[in-house]
């Protein structure tokens, strides 16, 4: 079971996934489902594979996924997690993806457009060589921890949730 801003979902081993938003249920199936992560009005798929799908309602940069799922052009994903309309991937090798809404910078692009497909991590202080092992996600930032044991965050900081002491 997983809530997001506006829907939950129960996944099941077998790879069916009971979605519902707004007292409508919609029933989906995947195999090899490894998990599944809720934005405020979407649902994200991760199979073992590490091919990762989207389902509900659309989020900025994504088409209308209403009734399928439908495959983001992303793979070797060991990691996701859902904000309000955007998503994050880790993959395999530690990199950063980010799709979705960018308003407030929180794809790390260095710039604020959405992304329609996904786009990696250009942060500057986040290197080539540096592995993101944990992410998590706000409204519009994020939290990674890297292999290291350091925290970076990045994004909204409207109430000081980056916690560099500004806002």
């Amino acid at each position: 079971l997983t809530s997001g801003g506006n829907n939950y979902a129960i996944f099941y081993k077998n790879g069916d996934i009971d979605y519902y938003e707004n007292d409508i249920m919609k029933n989906y199936s995947l195999k090899n489902l490894k998990n599944v992560k809720l934005g405020y009005d979407f649902g994200l798929a991760l199979d073992n594979l590490g091919d990762v799908y989207t389902f509900g309602n659309s989020f900025y940069g994504d088409e209308k996924v209403n009734s399928r799922l439908s495959k983001i052009n992303i793979s070797n994903i060991k990691s996701m997690t859902a904000g309000k309309d955007f998503a994050v991937f880790i993959d395999n090798n530690g990199s950063i993806w980010g799709l979705g809404a960018n308003n407030c910078g929180q794809l790390g692009t260095g710039d604020t457009k959405d992304a329609d497909s996904p786009v990696s991590l250009k942060a500057t202080d986040f290197t080539a060589n540096d592995t993101a092992y944990k992410v998590s996600v706000g409204n519009g930032h994020n939290l990674f921890i890297k292999k290291d044991g350091t925290v970076w965050a990045w994004g909204e900081n409207t109430y000081g949730q980056l916690g560099n002491g500004s806002n």
